[in-house]
Formats: C-alpha cells, sequence, structure tokens
C-alpha cells in the first residue's frame, strides 16, 4: 500500500516550490518606461495655404464633367433671351461650342468658365455684351468603396474637389454607432501604401485634408470600436467586465471595488496584463497592500486590460477542501470530484525540475490518499 505524505509536509512543500518560481512580471515604473517611447509630443503642423486645397477650394472643371450654360445678348432683338447648351469636357479639357468652337476650361471654376466663354465670343462672334451663366450638369465622379462600421456601407461617389477621406464618409452617413473613428484607406493602385487616420486625433485630420485625393477603386475602411471594458478575474466576487467611461479610465482599486471586492482580504498581489500599440502584450506586478495604503501609485487601468488577482496556495487549498469536504451534523463525509482533483493537479504542475516533478506527482497522488483510504489489492489464494 502507499503510504501518503502528512498533511503539514504536503502544505510546506508546496510554499518551497510557490517561492521558487520566477516572478517575470514587470514594475509599474518600468511599464511607463515602455508606454513614453509611443507617446508622440509633436503635432503634425500644416501650413494654411497647404488647407486651402482641393477640399475647400471651389470646384474646378475636369475631363468628363457634363457643363450647361446659357449664353443671354447673343441676339440684339432679345437681349434677355439666349440658347442654353450642355457642353461635356473632353479629355484635352475643351468643350465645344457653337460659332466659339474649342474652348479650354479644364482647371477652371465656374466663374472662370464664364469668362473664357464670353471672351470666346466677344468680340469676334458678337459686338455687343453678353451674360453667360455656367452650371455643373452632371460632374464625372470618383467611386471610393466604404466598409466597416460606417453609417451605410456600399459605393459613394465624390466630386473631383471632394475626394478625401471626410467627404467619403459624409455620403457614407458618417460614422456608425459601433465605430471607433478610425478609418483604413486600402488604394487600388499597388504602388501607393495604405494609411490609417484616427479621426478623434486633429493631427490626423490635418493629414487626411493634405493627403493626395482618393481614385476610383479605393477602399475605406472604418474600424469598429473595442469592448469599452475591463476585465478582472480571481479573487473578486464579481469578477468579470467592468464598463469604462468613455475616453477615460479606472484606477486599480475602482475596478476591485465595481468587481464586489476581494474574496481573500490577505491577498497583497495583482498582475495586470495589457497590450502596448506595438501589440505586444505585457504583465505588470500590482501590490495591493502598498496601492490600498497609499504607498504604491493606484494605476489607471484602460479600456481593454485584464486585472488578475491570483489565487494562492491558500485559497487553493480551501476551493479543493471545500469541493471534496463536507462537513455534517453527524460527522465528516469525503467526496473525491474528478473535475475538482484535475483542476487541483492543474494548479500545480508546471515545472521543469526532476525534484519539483517528483514531489508533485507524489502530492497528487498522496492528496486523495489522505481522505479516501487506498483499496487494497486482493488476496491470491
Amino acid at each position: 500500500m502507499r503510504e501518503s505524505l502528512p498533511p503539514l509536509i504536503v502544505l510546506s512543500v508546496l510554499l518551497a516550490l510557490a517561492g521558487c518560481a520566477k516572478d517575470a512580471r514587470i514594475s509599474i515604473a518600468e511599464l511607463r518606461d515602455l508606454e513614453d517611447r509611443y507617446v508622440t509630443t509633436q503635432p503634425v503642423e500644416v501650413e494654411p495655404q497647404q488647407l486651402s486645397v482641393r477640399e475647400m477650394r471651389p470646384y474646378t472643371v475636369g475631363a468628363g464633367d457634363v457643363l450647361q450654360i446659357t449664353i443671354l445678348g447673343l441676339d440684339a432683338a432679345a437681349i434677355y433671351a439666349g440658347p442654353t447648351i450642355h457642353a461635356r469636357v473632353h479629355k484635352d479639357g475643351q468643350i465645344v461650342l457653337p460659332m466659339a468652337g474649342a474652348i479650354d476650361v479644364a482647371g477652371l471654376d465656374l466663374p472662370g468658365v464664364e469668362r473664357a466663354v464670353r471672351s470666346a465670343f466677344l468680340p469676334k462672334f458678337v459686338k455687343q455684351e453678353i451674360s453667360v451663366f455656367a452650371e455643373l450638369s452632371t460632374p464625372e465622379g470618383t467611386t471610393v468603396m466604404v466598409f466597416g462600421a460606417a453609417g451605410q456601407r456600399g459605393a459613394v461617389t465624390l466630386k473631383s474637389n471632394e475626394r478625401n477621406v471626410l467627404y467619403a464618409l459624409a455620403y457614407a452617413q458618417g460614422f456608425g454607432a459601433g465605430s471607433g473613428g478610425t478609418v483604413r484607406v486600402k488604394p487600388i493602385r499597388s504602388d501607393r501604401e495604405e494609411i490609417e487616420y484616427n479621426l478623434n486625433d486633429v493631427n490626423d485630420v490635418r493629414r487626411a485634408l493634405t493627403a493626395a485625393p482618393l481614385e476610383s477603386g479605393d477602399m475605406l475602411f472604418v474600424s469598429a470600436a473595442k469592448p469599452n471594458v475591463i476585465y478582472t478575474m480571481g479573487l473578486l466576487s464579481s469578477p468579470g467586465q467592468v464598463s469604462v467611461p468613455e475616453n477615460g479610465s479606472m484606477s486599480v482599486l475602482h475596478t476591485i471595488a465595481a468587481s464586489g471586492g476581494l474574496l481573500d482580504l490577505a491577498q497583497r498581489d495583482a498582475t495586470l496584463w495589457r497590450t502596448l500599440p506595438d501589440g505586444a502584450r505585457v504583465r505588470v506586478k500590482l501590490e495591493l497592500d502598498k496601492i490600498m495604503v497609499g504607498e504604491q501609485y493606484d494605476l489607471a487601468l484602460r479600456a481593454g486590460d485584464v486585472l488578475e488577482v491570483p489565487h494562492t496556495l491558500d485559497t487553493r487549498f480551501m476551493q479543493w477542501f471545500n469541493q471534496n469536504i463536507n462537513l455534517g451534523p453527524f460527522g465528516i463525509s469525503t467526496m473525491y470530484n474528478p473535475l475538482a482533483q484535475y483542476n487541483t493537479n492543474r494548479a500545480l504542475r508546471g515545472s521543469n525540475g526532476n525534484f519539483r516533478s517528483t514531489v508533485r506527482d507524489a502530492l497528487q497522488l498522496g492528496i486523495p490518499e489522505l481522505l479516501v483510504p487506498p483499496v487494497a489489492a486482493p488476496r491470491v489464494p
């Protein structure tokens, strides 16, 4: 019959093994140093004249546009009447009108088109003063695709002076309810790089206004907002998700209080899991006893953080005890729960050392036998 390890020896060995593991967590000061590397202190400077570009200037005529031109005064007898002509701008930037012939209009705004048409008629074809009115009948549009968390997904058509992310979003009915305010532009041309704009940041708005115009076939992906919660786990009364105020944060103590408080008031240690801007995940050591008395900074947690208040050796033992021991009015009864034992074994495993592995194997076999005596092998007659 295999002998069980005495309970005091079991607990002593477990305590010794718990102290042997190397703590790979970083401190709060080290976390601050890491995050300071990603802070951009220099704003994107944009000259005022750069902002008065295609997105803010009057519409200029380009190839493919259809213009509606009305000319008053060609007939001296009916100076308030005149023809209305529809003319398409050709690839060479010219329109063709009766009598006047080809007129260069590419790159002109509508008042500029009116002056060009008037100059083409005067004084070569008419001597009296004429009035010219030009309107944009059908613009040659740039069609881009909008996907993701926009108000309305699909194709949107932009005029030549509207070929930027802001106008594309406006035609797509803006950000949807679940949007995070970030837009990634994937150009149709392979020689242009993808670029992402966080339109909650004024610097990125400036970048979007001064970027190269969108082209037909470009795709815009509006990102969905990340869950605005902190995740908690471990020795808390109500572990799970804690909502974070929009664009805000919650301290460690606030988060613990929102999770119902600590189950073990003697717990002195916690771990913060955080994802850095480059995607790397770090584990940060939090000393709860020092935070609670003000000796350590009460770190602000952000949406997406994971706060773990880990089990101790005592709480693991009590958890196993409560799952396997029933205290009744007539004595003590035992119950061996395979799932609970499996979880206990998983909590105890994890070392590669021969000594530790040997001791832990003994514990795994010995703990149940402390309560459930082994069955003797049948005698062979």
